[in-house]
């Protein structure tokens, strides 16, 4: 969940223009959002949010602390779960996915990882 701004929303869909990019701070409207989302990234996810999420596949937190997102997938390696705590560089999701499988670049960056997503969200 964010408030993240339009601006940042647009420069996700324009490295990614097959993607559905939706942002709200409404944890009702998360839920509901959730439920077919395959990556959430935010800082606050309820468990509400999280226990919609079916279609789930990366999780990137931009809290301090991953802890409480130790879900079931998560600890069962269906679900990747990132944070961008001390990365510097490139940052956001795409430069922690990046490190995290240890890629220097996107060129050799895996399937899992998004690709060419220079842009911060």
């Amino acid at each position: 969940m964010s408030r993240a701004e339009e601006r940042h929303l647009e420069q996700i869909r324009a490295v990614a223009p097959g993607l559905e990019v939706d942002a709200t701070a409404d944890a009702g409207r998360a839920a509901h959002l959730a439920a077919d989302a395959e990556v959430i990234v935010g800082w606050h996810l309820p468990d509400s949010v999280l226990s919609e999420a079916r279609a789930l596949r990366w999780i990137h937190s931009t809290a301090a602390g991953v802890d409480r997102l130790l879900v079931p997938s998560v600890r069962e390696g269906r679900v990747l779960l990132t944070s961008s705590v001390g990365q510097t560089g490139r940052s956001g999701p795409a430069g922690v996915c990046f490190r995290h499988a240890g890629h220097r670049d996107e060129e050799d960056a895996p399937a899992g990882c998004v690709r060419g997503a220079g842009a911060t969200a």
